[in-house]
């Protein structure tokens, strides 16, 4: 009985766990949903909100590079204009190498040269009055050139803030301002000129530094040295004065050219034309 009692309870204990293992193969619960890594999903298909940008978005700071490349431009500008002035500064001290003759060449700088006596006063009133001018004609030659300095400078400053400076503009505006030189010069004639240009530390002679060979200088007779006092019986104080004469008149006339050599005066002729020679501006007392 007690063999039967126990093959009772296996076949009990065998059929509970036979049926439990039939209700969870038959029971309808729904699939567990795959997992999703959100994170991979957001980097790799960005929402269209991300990639397009919003057409109500300022972007006040957007012209900042453009303002700054503005700004570097006239800065540059500005610099080239201030090296500019000073290399003609130091070519004038050292001395132009321009060929007489060739066509004349406006620069960016003042046509007044520095001269040998810079010790001497901006404006030396007594160098006036030893060339014989009156006090009334000195003191009215000393405000027509301290004005004509002014606008010097006041055209300069004008051209570098504008950011026209070493343009053509300027030098034709610098051209006007030289051509009030020759009013000077009209007043108070060649000799009160050439005590003028001395007077105010500017060049009043022109001297030949070198020819070339086979050159109508050479063959008239003009050695290096010489001072050129005028041509075609006309005053010559700056080699711009010579440049405009050579190329002046009818080419192939014969020319009057009066020099100075080691302190005489000499007569020469020369063909009208380029002369084939270097120039110096030199400043001498009258």
């Amino acid at each position: 009985m007690n063999k039967a009692l126990l093959i009772s309870s296996t076949m009990l204990a065998t059929g509970v766990a036979l049926g439990m293992g039939v209700h969870i193969l038959l029971r309808d619960d729904p699939p567990a949903a795959p997992t999703v890594d959100t994170r991979a999903d957001v980097t790799t298909r960005p929402s269209p909100a991300a990639t397009e940008p919003s057409p109500n978005i300022e972007t006040p700071n957007a012209a900042e590079p453009l303002q700054k490349e503005i700004a570097a431009r006239q800065q540059l500008a500005q610099t080239v204009a201030r090296l500019e002035k000073e290399l003609h500064e130091l070519k004038t001290q050292l001395g132009p190498r321009t060929p007489a003759g060739a066509p004349p060449v406006a620069t960016a700088a003042p046509a007044a040269q520095e001269a040998a006596h810079t010790n001497e006063p901006v404006f030396d009133e007594e160098a006036l009055r030893t060339a014989g001018l009156s006090m009334a004609t000195v003191k009215q030659t000393r405000e027509r050139f301290e004005q004509l300095e002014m606008d010097r400078l006041f055209l300069r400053d004008r051209a570098i803030r504008e950011g026209w400076m070493g343009t053509v503009r300027y030098s034709n505006e610098v051209e006007k301002l030289e051509g009030r030189k020759q009013d000077i010069n009209n007043s108070l004639g060649d000799n009160g000129y050439d005590a003028y240009l001395y007077a105010t530390n500017q060049s009043n002679r022109v001297v030949i530094r070198e020819m070339l060979q086979g050159s109508p200088a050479r063959a008239a007779g003009l050695l290096p040295g010489d001072i050129v006092l005028s041509y075609d019986r006309k005053r010559m104080f700056a080699t711009r004065d010579l440049q405009n004469a050579t190329a002046g008149g009818h080419a192939g006339e014969s020319v009057m050219v009066e020099i100075l050599r080691n302190g005489q005066a000499m007569t020469l002729y020369i063909p009208r034309g380029p002369l084939g020679v270097y120039l110096d501006a030199d400043s001498a007392k009258p």
